[in-house]
């Protein structure tokens, strides 16, 4: 069925829900994680329940007033930087929405939030301002896991889910996406959906219908394109079978409802995690360690069975080495994989099985790790290479410029030699690195001066159009927010690069249909200038 109805939360008077007016406090909501840009705003709204978000909605929905949503500001895309009007923090939102636990339920805490948690059907109710963090630690003393390992783990649940969120073990167990089975999410007119996945599906010619409290009837046409088969976080999803009205709300950036609670898949917590780090000579034989273990990972007679495996090329190892010295000199590329082992595997076999397949390929050493603290450290040699980028481009006063690409299989071969051919064509200092088992790599370009930082731009448009060209997408687990780029004079939007200027118009129409007021969260993947182009149709 693609037809539902909304209700209406209890009024609240706006003038009791907390507020931040002072400029010097608002300045904290006006910048994500990238400090790309400062945005503008005369007021923060703190809700703590869904009916005082629902409120502020209302009243700026009926005013025209833009609203930014903002969670913990871990971003790099500019979504929560707002360009006026109002900011709606979620950080009140610590609780689910109903007091009380449903059938099979019971409540977890940790002192601040609270969660419901479902033993039998495995599944975990948790409000939107609870971090992915603390989600873990509550769930941990009860032995179980919410699977997505976003790389920031003090992001709100409630952004993840509204980004699609995604890191290394995305390859194991697939993005935020494939574990949310129902949310609530409150309209720019201030109405509460309540889906439940599998409930909503749009007909055959891509069509909704919401149905408001006041019998409006809101039809919401999905656009024509299709989400490519990859890791991705570009644009409104839209299945090539059929779409379900939940998985249009996911990852759609906060352009379309605020999300205040999320009912969330579990697995058992896996008794231990097995990590190790190989050094290879060559990239060439690096990359054929992975093939050969995503081969393995894909038998189900073979022991390996990878959670992640990520890449770091010479230039990344070489940048590691002023941090940690120990990484081995000859070495021209990295891999770190990581394995569950549960109970009842024969933990001998599964390491034999990956010191086989190293030495097969031609590791020259490797690093295992049997402690948290030794994976702990891995993981730290991991997240050091964007900082380390960072830092240098700072210093010179520049930015750092990053691709957030991915490609199907078949083009992993393909995409890394463009990557060498483009980088190097540029003259500028780059690393590669990342989740090479979703054939998902981070180039991050390290300019030194003006020259260098244009120059690097014009790669990242090259190599990002590679990237759809080969099937693939521009943002496979950042999102798009408000980036744009510069061509020919002409400022266009990220999307632009992937959906072009049919696919940002059917995305704007979309948003326009939902969102008749064009309040929540202006300059998110679509210009404004083409919803003010919808001002007045139906």
């Amino acid at each position: 069925m693609n037809r539902v109805a909304t209700v209406r939360p209890e009024d609240v008077d706006l003038h009791a829900i907390r507020t931040i007016t002072d400029p010097m406090m608002v300045e904290n909501y006006l910048q994500d994680e990238s400090t790309a840009m400062v945005g503008q705003a005369d007021v923060v709204y703190l809700p703590t329940t869904e009916a005082e978000l629902a409120a502020v909605l209302r009243h700026c929905y009926e005013t025209r007033t833009p609203v930014t949503t903002s969670g913990a500001g871990t971003g790099l895309t500019c979504s929560r930087v707002p360009l006026g009007g109002v900011v709606l923090s979620t950080e009140g939102l610590v609780r689910p929405v109903c007091d009380k636990p449903g059938p099979g339920e019971r409540a977890l805490s940790d002192g601040k939030h609270t969660a419901f948690v479902n033993d039998e059907q495995m599944y975990v109710v948790a409000p939107a301002a609870i971090r992915l963090e603390e989600l873990a630690a509550v769930l941990a003393p009860e032995k179980l896991l919410y699977p997505p390992n976003p790389t920031e783990q003090t992001a709100f649940i409630g952004g993840t889910v509204a980004c699609n969120s995604s890191g290394g073990r995305t390859y194991h167990y697939g993005p935020t996406r494939a574990w949310v089975q129902a949310a609530r999410i409150v309209l720019s007119c201030g109405e509460v959906l309540d889906l439940r996945r599998g409930e909503v599906i749009a007909d055959e010619q891509g069509r909704f219908e919401i149905v408001l409290s006041s019998g409006e009837t809101l039809h919401v046409q999905l656009p024509s394109y299709h989400a490519p088969e990859v890791k991705d976080a570009s644009g409104y999803f839209v299945g090539r079978e059929q779409t379900d009205l939940l998985d249009l709300f996911i990852g759609s950036e906060g352009t379309l409802g605020v999300f205040t609670q999320v009912q969330l898949g579990l697995l058992p917590l896996p008794p231990s995690i097995f990590a190790c780090t190989g050094y290879f000579e060559r990239v060439e034989a690096a990359v054929g360690f992975v093939k050969a273990a995503r081969a393995a990972t894909d038998d189900p007679g073979s022991p390996i069975d990878a959670l992640a495996i990520e890449f770091f090329d010479p230039h990344a190892l070489t940048l590691l080495r002023t941090k940690f010295p120990a990484i081995p000199e000859e070495a021209g590329a990295g891999i770190f994989f990581e394995q569950a082992i549960n109970e009842g595997q024969d933990e001998d076999d599964i390491l034999m099985a990956w010191a086989e397949l190293l030495e097969e390929h031609g590791s020259i050493a490797d690093w295992s790790g049997f402690s948290d603290r030794d994976r702990a450290e891995m993981v730290d040699i991991r997240h050091a290479v964007p900082e380390l980028c960072h830092q240098l481009v700072r210093q010179s006063k520049q930015h750092k410029v990053a691709t957030d690409v991915a490609v199907p299989d078949g083009a992993l071969d393909a995409i890394i030699e463009a990557y060498r051919e483009i980088g190097e064509a540029t003259g500028v200092r780059y690393v590669l690195f990342g989740h090479i088992s979703s054939n998902h790599l981070h180039w991050d370009f390290i300019p030194m001066s003006e020259e260098e930082t244009e120059a690097s731009h014009r790669a990242f448009l090259e190599l990002s159009r590679r990237g759809v060209e080969l099937g693939g997408t521009i943002s496979a687990e950042h999102g798009v927010g408000k980036k744009s780029y510069e061509e020919d004079g002409v400022q266009r939007p990220y999307l632009y690069l992937m959906y072009g200027e049919q696919g940002l118009r059917e995305t704007a129409l979309t948003k326009h249909q939902l969102d008749p007021a064009h309040i929540l969260n202006r300059g998110n993947m679509v210009p404004e200038s083409y919803l003010n182009e919808l001002e007045g149709t139906g």
